[in-house]
Parts: structure tokens; C-alpha cells; sequence
């Protein structure tokens, strides 16, 4: 799981409640975003109060300014709850450590740990199992720029997941995907290749997305937008999530902007659809 610079802006603030009780209070600049309690930030800020147990009584305002498209699976709900859990913790002053965090954070959303702890991570079990990873720059250069388009299209994520048919995971160190990574990056020295060349070799072998299948036999779309980004110039393209988001892996940002026209005038996308660039954050 990888960080990148698309992000919701989240306000929070606290006062104390006269009613002798919390409260929580959401707002949202978009009103597709529910604000009471099926909210994960409201649910985050609810289970931490709950949990802390603070001898005050607070109120809870939290304000969320949306960048993140919806329903695109780029983890936007899972972002602003542990946003919540870390900014409350702080302004409070309520003195939990990490692990605390990420225990009630994945009592919130399998996803939210990973926004807590804030780095690169390989993800396990059903996304709560983190181990911090270090990407080798090879493979994560700090020019990489990705190219995000969601076609306004909402998936459900329980309905991509009964459709798709998942195998046991083959034996071997490829189930390991530090070993399997060090395998490529053996393999691509071996034929020294020029540095782009690595990167898109690299790519070809590590983007892969077990749910794409399922999701483009729902909506087609998904997998002609990862043609034109491959048209267009990304070594690589691939869903987000269960989707509805693909996102296409540039190594100049140029080349990146250049494409977003190119798809968009292909593909004839509404202005409904989010097209827009992001960088990685470790």
C-alpha cells in the first residue's frame, strides 16, 4: 500500500460539551457524503472517546473538505478516520500510543491502520496486518507521476468481491512479495537495461489486481481506460481497489498531464469524471 498526494482537507475541533456527554458533529462540502454516524471519521472520533475515556465530556466538530473522488477505492472514508483518530488524539491530549491507534482503527475500517502508521506497507489478512516497506528507488523513483481517472461510476465493493473467484495463493517466494520484488530487480540487472526500460519491466510484472476482472465485466469502461493510459505513454496502468478508479504510472509528470487530455478526448469522459495527478508521499 502506497501513500500519494491526493487528499480531503479535514478541520477538527473541540469544546467542552454542557450537555455531560459527547457529541459529534460532521460537515462536508459534498452531500453525497453521509454525516452522521455510518461516517468512519464520526465512528473513529466516537470508538476514541469511547476507548480514552477522557474525565471531560467534548464536543466533536469535523469538517471535511472532499478531493478524494468518491466510491473510486483510493481509501478517501479510511484516510479521514485515521486522520481523526491521530488529530483528536493529539488535541485532546489524550496520550495513546500508536499501536493503540491502529488497534481501534481497524476496529473502524480494515484500510484505516495504514493511514495511521503513514508509509509504505505490504498489507496482509484483510488489510490490518502491516510491515512497513521500503520501495527500492529503482522502482519508485521520485519522479514517478501517476495519473488518476475515476469514471463516475460507483462499484460495490461486496458485489466485485462475489464475482470474483480467488485461488489459493501459489507457493513459493513470489508469495512473498519482498522476495518476489528482489527476483525482478535481479532479473532486470542481469539484462541491463536502461533506467526507464527497468521501471517498465518492473511494473509489467507488479501491477496486478485480482478484482479488475469481476469490475470490468461490470462496467467495461475500467479496462479502456487502462488501454488508453498504455496508449498514451504509462509503463503501467491498473484499478485501485475493488475500483472504480485506474490510475496509470508516468515517469515524467509532463508526459502525464499531456495524457489526461488525451485520455479524456478518447474516451469522451463526462465532466462528472475526476482526471487529475498525484506523486508518492513516504
Amino acid at each position: 500500500m502506497q501513500k500519494i498526494s491526493l487528499e480531503d482537507l479535514i478541520t477538527i475541533g473541540a469544546e467542552e460539551s454542557l450537555t455531560g456527554e459527547h457529541k459529534i458533529h460532521i460537515t462536508c462540502n459534498n452531500g453525497s457524503i453521509p454525516t452522521d454516524s455510518s461516517n468512519l471519521a464520526w465512528k473513529a472520533a466516537d470508538k476514541l472517546l469511547k476507548e480514552a475515556n477522557p474525565k471531560d465530556h467534548w464536543e466533536i466538530n469535523i469538517a471535511i473538505k472532499k478531493e478524494i473522488p468518491v466510491g473510486a477505492g483510493l481509501g478517501g472514508g479510511s484516510s479521514n478516520a485515521a486522520t481523526t483518530l491521530v488529530g483528536l488524539n493529539r488535541l485532546l491530549e489524550l496520550g495513546l500510543p500508536q499501536q493503540k491507534l491502529l488497534d481501534i482503527g481497524k476496529t473502524v475500517g480494515s484500510d484505516v491502520p495504514f493511514f495511521i502508521l503513514g508509509q509504505t506497507a505490504i498489507a496482509r489478512g484483510i488489510g490490518e496486518k502491516l510491515e512497513p516497506f521500503q520501495i527500492p528507488e529503482d522502482f519508485s523513483p521520485s519522479n514517478v507521476t501517476y495519473l488518476l481517472v475515476h469514471p463516475d461510476i460507483n462499484l460495490s465493493s461486496k458485489e466485485v468481491y462475489e464475482r470474483s473467484n480467488f485461488g489459493l495463493t501459489p507457493p513459493g517466494n513470489n508469495a512473498k512479495f519482498a522476495h518476489f520484488l528482489k527476483e525482478i530487480e535481479g532479473d532486470i540487472t542481469q539484462k541491463k537495461l536502461p533506467p526507464t526500460e527497468q521501471i517498465r519491466q518492473a511494473y509489467k510484472q507488479l501491477l496486478i489486481n485480482d478484482l479488475e476482472g469481476a469490475a470490468i465485466k461490470m462496467h467495461p469502461i475500467i479496462a479502456k481506460l487502462k488501454e488508453a493510459m498504455l496508449k498514451f505513454g504509462a509503463i503501467g496502468s491498473l484499478m485501485t481497489g475493488s475500483g472504480s478508479a485506474v490510475f496509470g504510472v508516468f515517469t515524467n509528470p509532463n508526459d502525464a498531464n499531456r495524457a489526461a487530455i488525451k485520455v479524456k478526448e478518447q474516451l469522451n469522459l463526462e465532466e462528472g469524471c475526476f482526471i487529475g495527478t498525484a506523486h508518492n508521499i513516504n
